[in-house]
C-alpha cells in the first residue's frame, strides 16, 4: 500500500508540473500571435478590409446615401493608370485590372474606420489631396474586394480622384437625371435608379420680412423665397371687424374694414371719414374720424377775434380752443384794438390799489397757526363785485367774504383748523380776482401779492407759549 501510494504521488506531481508548463507555452504563443504576428500582419489587414468593402457594396443598398462608398474616388481612367504606372508596377499590365470593371478608391484611415475596421492606422495614413507629404494608402476595388496597400509621394500629384460619392452605379448604366439641379423642392435624382444626387435645397426666405400681402380672401403672407420665389410665412387675416384707414393723394381720409395688417380687401369697400376737431393742448389740437377713430395731431392756428367794445378772445380758428378768453382791448389811439381790429369803448377794469395779509387774532404778528384765522384785505379803485379768491388753495365755502367801504374793499377770511393743511414755516399765499361793478370786466391779472413787503403770514403749527406778567403793586 505505501509504494503504490508513492507512485501515485509522483504521477501527480510530474502532471501538475506539465500542465502549468503547456499553460505557459500556450499563454506565450498566444500572445506573441496576439501582438506581433496579428499586428504586424498585412495580408490581414488586406483581408479585412476587402471583406469590409464587399460587403458594404453586396449587402445594401448599392452606394445608399445610408451606406455610401467611402474613400477618394478614382474618377478617370487616367488617373487609374498612372496610379498603377507609379505604385502598382507589377500589376500595370495585367489585363485583369480593368477600370471600367471596379469601383477604384483610395481608402485612406478615416474611410477605413466608417467601413469598421478599426486600427488601420498601423498600415495606412489620413490622405490629404492638398498635402506634399508621402501617404500610405489602400487602392480598394468595391466591386472586387482587391486591395492594393500602396505609398504615394506626394498626395497633390494625384488627379482626377474626387471624394463625391455621386458615381455611375455598377450595373453599366449613366444617371439619368430629372433636373441639371435641386431645387427649393425637387430632389436632382436619377431616373433610371432612383439615386438621389442632390437634396431639395429647401425655400430661403433670408433673415427679414416682407410688408404684409394678401393672397387671398383668408391669408396673407409675409416671405418670399429668395431662389423661387414661393411664398411663405402665411398668416390669417386678423381684424376684420375693425376698421383700417386710408388717406389719398389729395388728402381726404377714408375708412374700410379689412385686415390690420394687409388691409384686404383693400379698396373695394371704402367710406369718407366723418372728422372732428379735439384740442389736446395749448399748442396742438387733433383730426379725428368718428367712425373709425383714426387720428392725427396738428397745430393751433389762433387769431384774435372781436368780442365786444371790451374784449377780445385768441382762439384757434380750426378747433375753437380759447388760448385766451376775454383780454382787453389795446387801442392803437383811435378806438381801435391793434389785436383784433374791433371798436373799443370807454369801460374799464378794476385797479387793486391796496392788499394787506395779517393773522385776524395777532394783527402785528407775521405767524398763524390752528384756532387762528387768516385775513385778505384788497381795496379797489372802484366798487367791485363777485371776489374769487383763494388762500392756501383754498377757497369756495372755506372762506368768509365781506364787503365795505361802498364795495370798494373787500374782506376775505380763513380759519385755520385739523381741516385745514399747510406745510410747516411756508409763508401763505393767495390769489384774487374781481370785476367793476359798473362796467362788468374783470381784472386782467388776478393780484398775488401784497402791496407791503411787511404785509405776510407764515404758518407755524406749534405756537410759542406765552406767560403773562402781571404788575408788581408798589
Amino acid at each position: 500500500m505505501k509504494k503504490y501510494k508513492g507512485v501515485t504521488m509522483a504521477s501527480l506531481v510530474i502532471i501538475i508540473a506539465s500542465i502549468i508548463l503547456l499553460s505557459t507555452m500556450a499563454i506565450t504563443f498566444g500572445y506573441r500571435y496576439l501582438t506581433e504576428t496579428k499586428k504586424a500582419d498585412k495580408k490581414y489587414f488586406t483581408e479585412v478590409l476587402s471583406s469590409a468593402v464587399t460587403k458594404r457594396e453586396n449587402n445594401h443598398t448599392v452606394n445608399s446615401p445610408e451606406y455610401p462608398r467611402v474613400g477618394y474616388q478614382v474618377s478617370t481612367l487616367e488617373s487609374f493608370q498612372d496610379i498603377l504606372n507609379k505604385y502598382v508596377p507589377e500589376v500595370k499590365n495585367n489585363s485583369e485590372i480593368l477600370f471600367d470593371r471596379g469601383l477604384w478608391y483610395i481608402v485612406d484611415t478615416k474611410a477605413a474606420d466608417k467601413l469598421g475596421v478599426k486600427s488601420s492606422d498601423d498600415y495606412i495614413d489620413v490622405f490629404d489631396v492638398n498635402s506634399d507629404d508621402k501617404a500610405k494608402v489602400a487602392l480598394v476595388d468595391y466591386y472586387s474586394g482587391t486591395v492594393f496597400l500602396i505609398e504615394i509621394n506626394k498626395a497633390s500629384d494625384v488627379i482626377g480622384i474626387s471624394g463625391d460619392i455621386s458615381i455611375v452605379p455598377d450595373d453599366g448604366h449613366v444617371h439619368s437625371f430629372n433636373i441639371e439641379n435641386a431645387t427649393c423642392t425637387l430632389d436632382k435624382k436619377c431616373l433610371i435608379c432612383g439615386y438621389v444626387a442632390e437634396v431639395a435645397l429647401g425655400h430661403d426666405y433670408g433673415s427679414g420680412s416682407l410688408p404684409c400681402t394678401p393672397i387671398d380672401d383668408e391669408f396673407h403672407y409675409t416671405k418670399e423665397c429668395l431662389r423661387c420665389g414661393m411664398k411663405g410665412g402665411y398668416e390669417r387675416h386678423t381684424d376684420l371687424d375693425k376698421w383700417a384707414f386710408y388717406e389719398s393723394g389729395d388728402g381726404t381720409w377714408y375708412h374700410y374694414t379689412g385686415c390690420s395688417k394687409c388691409g384686404w380687401p383693400g379698396t373695394n369697400n371704402y367710406e369718407s371719414c366723418t372728422t372732428i376737431w379735439k384740442s389736446i393742448s395749448d399748442t396742438q389740437h387733433i383730426k379725428q374720424c368718428k367712425i373709425c377713430k383714426h387720428q392725427e395731431a396738428f397745430s393751433h392756428e389762433f387769431e384774435y377775434v372781436y368780442i365786444d367794445k371790451n374784449y377780445h378772445e385768441y382762439v384757434c380758428k380750426i378747433c375753437g380752443y380759447q388760448k385766451i378768453k376775454y383780454e382787453l382791448h389795446e387801442d392803437d389811439g383811435t378806438g381801435t384794438c391793434i389785436k383784433c381790429g374791433g371798436e373799443i369803448g370807454d369801460a374799464r377794469e378794476p385797479v387793486i390799489i391796496d392788499v394787506i395779509l395779517k393773522n385776524k387774532e395777532w394783527p402785528d404778528s407775521h405767524y398763524v397757526t390752528n384756532g387762528e384765522t387768516i385775513q385778505l384785505i384788497i381795496t379797489a379803485d372802484q366798487a367791485i363785485s363777485d371776489v374769487d379768491a383763494t388762500i392756501c388753495g383754498y377757497g369756495g365755502n372755506h372762506l368768509i367774504k365781506t364787503y365795505s367801504n361802498g364795495n370798494k374793499t373787500c374782506t376775505i377770511e380763513l380759519f385755520v383748523d385739523e381741516d385745514i393743511i399747510i406745510s410747516q414755516n411756508s409763508r401763505i399765499d393767495f390769489k384774487a380776482n374781481c370785476k367793476s361793478t359798473n362796467s362788468g370786466l374783470w381784472m386782467t391779472s388776478p393780484v398775488s401779492e401784497t402791496k407791503e413787503s411787511e404785509s405776510y403770514l407764515i404758518y407755524d403749527s406749534l405756537p410759542p407759549a406765552i406767560d403773562y406778567i402781571y404788575k408788581t403793586e408798589y
